[in-house]
């Protein structure tokens, strides 16, 4: 699918605010590019499959992440009991990278991830009975109805501007856990 340069830069520069406070204009540039991918984007045997293996991926990230997060909770736990800090707060943090198709637009988007979302799978969890859930929406395309969605799939087509050309391309993803130790004094 070809994208025209400019509108796909002033999507990059829109999407890329960290802050999520877009501007108006900026808004637009994100309506208007995902529009033009949402009617020129051709569901195939390849994008579907692409897209089925970050599906699973996603999941098996989602697994491997689980225990040790789990394990966190306690351990944080334990210090707010011991009173060595007052609370905390957890956060999963994903963070897509598709530099390939971006280091052609313009090198200096090179390492830069296209979106950093809190992704809150982790939070949804009350065991391991959490991955058989299918977290497919009614709004995806009929090819996509027939294989379980992770959370976190469904978090980056549903929760984000990004498109599935946009998740076709995803070469990376990162997940941050983040941590807020919170010490508190009354004055």
């Amino acid at each position: 699918m070809e994208i025209d340069k400019t509108l796909e830069l002033k999507y990059l520069k829109a999407i890329l605010k960290k802050d999520l406070k877009l501007y108006k204009e900026e808004k637009k540039w994100i309506k208007e590019r995902n529009s033009f991918v949402k009617k020129n984007f051709e569901f195939n045997e390849t994008s579907i499959t692409k897209l089925q293996e970050l599906n699973k991926k996603l999941r098996l990230e989602e697994q491997r992440i689980f225990p040790f997060y789990r394990k966190l909770i306690q351990d944080n736990k334990k210090l707010v009991q011991d009173k060595i800090i007052d609370d905390f707060n957890l956060a999963v943090v994903i963070s897509t990278f598709s530099n390939k198709h971006y280091r052609d637009l313009d090198p200096e988007l090179e390492g830069n991830s296209i979106i950093e979302t809190d992704c809150h799978f982790m939070r949804l969890q009350e065991g391991e009975v959490y991955f058989e859930e299918d977290w497919v929406d009614y709004s995806v395309p009929d090819c996509f109805r027939n294989f379980k969605h992770c959370y976190s799939f469904h978090h980056l087509y549903d929760h984000t501007d990004l498109t599935w050309y946009d998740l076709m391309i995803i070469e990376d993803i990162w997940f941050d856990i983040k941590i807020d130790y919170q010490f508190f004094v009354e004055i």
